[in-house]
């Protein structure tokens, strides 16, 4: 291992015995191969070579043919393609197990030598080389990876075949002492050619793995890292949803504090000014003063229970226990009636409100309760922040299997970056609201969940100043077997419901 040890050295490998012994099935595995694609190149080569040499024993040396030694030297030639072709289909054969294939090199190795020596033996007779047993070993050793046990024995009992054949042919002792001390010197560099091949190929292969391990360590690591990254990030994730809920409670909190405090405190107010006035016996109050208070009271309560009735709806909502009931409905009419049910109220602050339908009848699967809720707040919602002045449009039409209702104001405007959150819950279009624009930021959001229940979609088209259309489109289709509802008009109860809806609106 003197030998190894240095080149270790030289590729800065540290404890080479241990490497060696670590990787040596991957070593080993890669000399195989390598050694099979060299042979099999070499083959061609060979029987390309081979070819020429036949060629030319025909061709220039076809007149002393009739002599035994040039007669051997094309027999030998001849005898060589069976050779390599045996060879060459042996490496063609997919052979299960690998470690077969060593076998099949050894054995070409022997055979090649063996070719070589008798054409060496045969050459003594015709020109006293042996250059095709040199050239043979040199080729082994500087072309193919042996591992030094194999070497060690291959090319000394090589030479020594060949000073026994040698001394068989009888040739004259000077050639003999000149081919001995040849192929001596032939051995000694193969063995160092091929030792050295050999260990520099080990240290090539230990590095290649070295590499391969840390990159695999490396991968490891970054794959541990990756998950620790991620559980980390989806614990902030999980924190930063905790932060936003805790900020979403505090907001709702806060607003639905003012929300109850302002009509509280208007009731209050109303209820004190009239116990005062009935005790001063001396300014009787009258009864539209009466008829005032009681009016300021009863519109406050109106808030309540709206606010009230939102909040309940939204933790329906939340837990999932909203319902619908479906019927087969005119929806043409319901959205008809809603409109007319708050056309005074609309007049009354000098805005203008058209209903315009291209369909005269048009019946399909709603709950009807839950979408006139959805009209009457954008309509509230509409009035609330158009102008005196100004124009409220309904329209409906029929699109894609879709009934579209459009509410349509010419008031203060959403800004874009408003409109993407404008249904979720706590979000108003005017913070700096005056006491005729109120509101506690969350119908929208339930209009929203009850559209999407009816698998339908509400969305809006704004621009600050000019106005904003909100748009409904519920999917036109039937229950099947049912007959279309003709829904009793409760004018009372229509009434109260849009006294609720529009109950923090001040005219």
């Amino acid at each position: 291992m003197g030998i190894y040890n240095l080149l270790c050295n030289v590729l800065v490998l540290k404890n080479p015995k241990e490497l060696y012994k670590k990787y040596s099935k991957e070593i080993n595995e890669q000399i195989l191969r390598l050694n099979i694609v060299r042979i099999v190149n070499i083959i061609w080569v060979l029987l390309f070579a081979n070819s020429i040499l036949v060629l030319t024993d025909i061709l220039i040396f076809r007149g002393k043919l009739a002599e035994s030694a040039y007669k051997n030297v094309f027999y030998l030639h001849l005898s060589l393609y069976p050779i390599l072709l045996f060879y060459l289909a042996l490496y063609h054969i997919k052979i299960k197990n690998l470690n077969n294939y060593k076998y099949i090199n050894l054995s070409i190795n022997i055979v090649m030598i063996i070719w070589s020596e008798l054409m060496s033996f045969n050459a003594q007779f015709i020109h006293s080389q042996i250059s095709a047993y040199l050239l043979t070993l040199f080729c082994m050793s500087a072309l193919l990876i042996m591992p030094p046990a194999q070497s060690l024995v291959l090319f000394p009992s090589a030479f020594i075949s060949l000073l026994i054949g040698m001394l068989i042919t009888g040739i004259p002792e000077t050639i003999l002492y000149g081919h001995i001390t040849n192929s001596f010197f032939m051995v000694i560099i193969s063995l160092f050619i091929s030792i050295i091949s050999y260990w520099t190929f080990c240290g090539h292969v230990i590095n290649q793995q070295i590499i391969a391990d840390k990159n695999k360590e490396i991968d490891a690591l970054n794959e541990e890292l990756i998950r620790k990254v991620q559980s980390q990030t989806d614990e902030l994730v999980k924190m930063n949803s905790t932060l936003e809920l805790e900020k979403l409670r505090i907001s709702l909190f806060a607003n639905i504090s003012h929300e109850f405090k302002t009509p509280i405190n208007v009731i209050l107010s109303a209820e004190q000014l009239l116990e005062y006035k009935l005790k001063d016996d001396q300014s009787p109050i009258s009864a539209s003063c009466m008829k005032k208070y009681m009016s300021s009271i009863k519109q406050n309560c109106y808030r309540l229970i709206r606010l009230v009735t939102n909040i309940i709806d939204i933790n329906t909502i939340d837990c999932g226990n909203m319902n619908l009931q479906l019927d087969n409905q005119d929806i043409v009419k319901a959205t008809e009636d809603i409109v007319l049910s708050v056309a005074g109220l609309i007049k009354n602050k000098n805005i203008s409100l058209i209903f315009d339908t291209e369909m005269e009848e048009k019946v399909i699967a709603i709950d009807l309760d839950k979408i006139e809720r959805v009209i009457l707040n954008l309509l509230s919602n509409a009035m609330k922040f158009t102008s005196p002045g100004g124009y409220i449009t309904v329209n409906m039409f029929e699109q894609d299997n879709y009934v579209v209702i459009s509410v349509k104001d010419t008031g203060i405007g959403i800004p874009e970056e408003l409109q993407s959150a404008i249904f979720d819950r706590l979000v108003q279009v005017d913070r700096s609201f005056t006491k005729s624009s109120e509101g506690s930021g969350i119908g929208l959001s339930i209009s929203k969940s009850i559209i999407d229940m009816h698998k339908g979609m509400i969305y809006v088209n704004s621009r600050v100043g000019e106005g904003s259309e909100f748009i409904v489109e519920l999917p036109s289709y039937t229950i099947e077997g049912a007959k279309a509802e003709v829904a009793a008009v409760d004018e009372l109860g229509r009434i109260e419901k849009v006294k609720i809806e529009f109950s923090d609106i001040y005219l």
